[in-house]
């Protein structure tokens, strides 16, 4: 079975995902504010997971900073909302987990995330990190099922080894 993954690495702003090929892009709701940003936001999510239907989703944990907090919360919840309805497994990892599988440091620096994964892909990320941080992620579903993006993610299983990985995962790995 080929493990289909969405990662999303959630912002008000502007939203890193990326899918089980290495494929990465950025879902902007930047145009938008209050309710409005949060139903497109939402409504294009949706659009991604019935087009790909991936097995698992892979979600970056909330990383609180600013004044912004609250409104970030609410899209989380909101994201998290759609992915139960929808029934997809989800994988919530804390931002120093990401940090750490990319880099080898729980307290990396975004630049040392985007260079790390920029490196790993092969091509240059935008230095806000979004989609680093999506590739990053969807590379952890991968390296469980002993897909390696990097030479490095073989070395840094033990960042993601005890993630509530789903059953499709674990089957998969398996498989594999």
């Amino acid at each position: 079975m080929k493990l289909r993954v969405l990662a999303i690495d959630p912002s008000l702003r502007s939203n890193g995902l990326c899918i089980d090929d290495g494929t990465t892009w950025l879902l902007k709701g930047d145009h938008l504010a209050g309710v409005q940003r949060l139903r497109f936001l939402r409504d294009a999510v949706e659009d991604v997971l019935e087009d790909y239907q991936p097995h698992v989703v892979m979600l970056e944990g909330y990383a609180y900073k600013g004044p912004k907090a609250h409104q970030v919360g609410e899209w989380g919840g909101v994201l998290r909302l759609l992915l139960h309805e929808m029934g997809r497994p989800v994988v919530v990892v804390a931002p120093a987990k990401v940090k750490g599988f990319a880099t080898g440091k729980g307290n990396a620096k975004k630049p040392v995330v985007v260079a790390a994964m920029s490196a790993a892909a092969g091509r240059q990320f935008h230095k806000d990190g979004d989609e680093a941080d999506a590739f990053a992620l969807a590379g952890m579903a991968m390296a469980m099922v002993g897909k390696f993006w990097w030479p490095a993610a073989a070395e840094r299983l033990g960042w993601i080894s005890e993630l509530p990985w789903p059953r499709v995962v674990r089957e998969a790995l398996v498989a594999a």
